[in-house]
């Protein structure tokens, strides 16, 4: 949360956080954030939803670390699981971290309000409190654009209909609780690498059987063995036989990936 994202226009580098996880909502945010808590004890008119929204934010924030969250040797997430039902269930624990941003943006909007009662109230001369009203919006705007969106890319969508052959072809020739490998996996943990992945389940919308290398929020450790056999070792019988071992019983290749002729050099046991 001390790290904001790296194509923010402030970015005073506080703390060098992970790539991917820059949860911070900003700092002008959080300052304007922290005046919206601190007029909250005068304000009595507005202390229960300002108070609520603080107790959100904490309570989000402490929720978003998961089983990362220590007091001592307890990990409340655990204590959740086993007493909460559908928590054990819950993937991508820190997207609690949302709330926290949403608390901290909302603040700081009662923060802006606050900044402007309190400077026009400073001064009776109207050139001084047309000052302070400049002064309010123009935090608040600084606060707007802090963080502008994230750039985007565009990617191209499969064509269902040209692959229409092979994938009526594995879901009228699969048999029950088996599934398929398709060729190549993700190579890395990017969103660019799990491109194909995508792609992959984009055709499985067609043919409806389960495969071995789709994406998710959770990847178990087999997995990550099953993937680094393929780009390692692929093919090979001693790949082959891994795949079997999933409940494999059709490998997809793209005709790029593998050549033909070596795929069919190798005894599968399929």
């Amino acid at each position: 949360y001390a790290t904001v994202a790296p194509h923010a226009l402030i970015n005073p580098h506080v703390v060098k956080g992970r790539r991917g996880w820059e949860f911070g909502p900003g700092w002008v945010k959080v300052l304007l954030a922290i005046v919206g808590l601190g007029f909250t004890v005068r304000r009595r008119r507005h202390r229960s939803w300002r108070l609520f929204l603080a107790l959100t934010a904490l309570l989000a924030g402490l929720l978003s670390l998961g089983p990362n969250l220590h007091i001592g040797t307890w990990q409340p997430w655990l204590t959740l699981m086993a007493w909460v039902p559908g928590v054990e269930q819950v993937r991508n624990v820190f997207r609690f971290a949302y709330f926290v941003q949403m608390a901290v943006a909302l603040l700081a909007v009662a923060g802006v309000q606050d900044l402007l009662l309190m400077l026009r109230a400073a001064s009776s001369w109207q050139w001084r409190r047309t000052a302070a009203t400049v002064i309010a919006v123009g935090c608040g705007g600084i606060a707007v654009c802090e963080i502008p969106p994230a750039p985007y890319l565009l990617a191209g969508t499969p064509d269902l209909a040209a692959h229409a052959g092979w994938t009526t072809f594995v879901r009228e020739n699969t048999p029950p609780k088996k599934g398929i490998a398709c060729v190549p996996f993700a190579d890395g943990k990017s969103v660019k690498d799990f491109d194909i992945s995508t792609r992959w389940m984009m055709y499985g919308t067609q043919h409806g059987v389960p495969i071995v290398n789709g994406y998710s929020g959770f990847f178990p450790q087999s997995y990550f063995d099953l993937r680094a056999a393929v780009r390692d070792d692929f093919p090979s019988a001693k790949t082959f036989e891994q795949l079997a071992a999933a409940n494999v019983e059709f490998v997809v290749v793209y005709r790029s990936h593998t050549d033909q002729q070596q795929i069919l050099s190798v005894e599968a046991p399929f």
